[in-house]
């Protein structure tokens, strides 16, 4: 990676990768010429080890996790190599998820997506996604998005303030502001508030885990779940409206992706996603064509694709959808996913 140093603000977006921009002096600008413009913002002496997101690997006693944050959840009951389990809390898995989304939204979103994750103070640890082609009217179609967990690393009212002018400078009208568990994030709270964000209260995001020791099995049905080669994915989801997301033809073929597909009678009916980093399984981008819901379509693509992660060594399992989506969240659960944390949404409407 070629590291740029680059002047104070503003931030200007040019038509591929920007020349120059900055948010504060110590920073560093990364390019690493990948697809759809990916960066990185960070101080050039610091590092980024792997063993900051990942999942611990040594036991840690029940009761320094209850010091920590009140209340323990036992995330995995899979064994390491010495026999010991893994445990995790809410705001470790968000830290996780975070990672996640930088990962997926690198291989799902469309042409011209900017990413910047900001590593120091006044900014935190925040992840901004900036994408002028989905701009949509609701949180869930729209990409232009800050992932907080808390006010981890620094995070400030003014660092929010500058992250919105990201937003205002890129000609972004409406941004969202997705919080998760995290220190101080009562204070989080109040600077969005404060800042006129409003959050959105029907808009909540529970994400769910399970581990890969139990199996899930799906109803007897007609329905047949397989994974597919990404072409002849594609190549069906093109062809019958209606059972895939954007998310699932974009990242067809993309490494760390596996595409799966429920069959009725031979015909395909709906479509999923199982992205794979490290030891974690998503499941993601699930999609039945409306008039072949409520056949089950959908608890055995969840079933296919536990299988498959468990087979390729994930530990864990994860997954996210609407509270008011009653079906989705209920074949989840019934899949042995049990929700950990929700993520709450705010809504930035930002002046001309």
């Amino acid at each position: 990676m070629t590291e740029i140093y680059l002047p104070l603000l503003p931030l200007w977006w040019p038509d591929r990768k920007p020349s120059a921009a900055i948010l504060h002096p110590s920073f560093a600008l990364g390019c690493t010429g990948r697809r759809r413009d990916h960066f990185a913002l960070q101080q050039p002496s610091m590092t980024h080890s792997a063993k900051r997101h990942g999942i611990a690997r040594r036991p840690v006693a029940f009761a320094t996790w209850c010091d920590r944050i009140g209340r323990v959840q036992r995330l995995s009951t899979a064994q390491n190599s010495k026999g010991l389990e893994r445990l995790m809390d809410p705001v470790e898995l968000a830290g996780l998820i975070k990672r996640l989304n930088i990962h997926m939204d690198a291989r799902c979103r469309d042409v011209g997506l900017r990413q910047l994750r900001l590593e120091a103070a006044p900014f935190g640890s925040a992840y901004v996604s900036i994408a002028l082609a989905e701009q949509g009217p609701y949180a869930s179609s729209n990409f232009n998005r800050v992932h907080l967990c808390g006010a981890e690393q620094g995070l400030t009212a003014d660092g929010m303030a500058r992250i919105a002018d990201l937003f205002r400078q890129a000609g972004v009208t409406k941004f969202y502001v997705w919080l998760s568990p995290g220190p101080r994030i009562d204070a989080v709270r109040g600077w969005l508030t404060d800042a006129g964000m409003t959050r959105r209260q029907y808009v909540r995001y529970p994400t769910l885990m399970r581990d890969t020791v139990m199996p899930s099995r799906a109803a007897s049905s007609r329905i047949e779940a397989r994974e597919m080669d990404a072409t002849e994915a594609v190549r069906l989801a093109e062809r019958h409206e209606g059972i895939a997301w954007p998310d699932y033809l974009r990242s067809a073929g993309a490494p760390g992706f596996h595409h799966f597909m429920a069959f009725d009678g031979g015909r395909p009916i709906a479509t999923a996603i199982l992205c794979v980093l490290d030891d974690l399984g998503y499941l993601g981008a699930a999609l039945t064509a409306e008039p072949f819901r409520g056949r089950g379509a959908q608890q055995a693509l969840i079933a296919r694709r536990v299988e498959t992660a468990a087979s390729l060594g994930c530990r864990i399992l994860v997954s996210e959808t609407l509270s008011i989506l009653k079906d989705s969240l209920g074949n989840l659960q019934k899949a042995g996913f049990t929700p950990v944390f929700e993520k709450e949404v705010y809504e930035a409407n930002l002046q001309p």
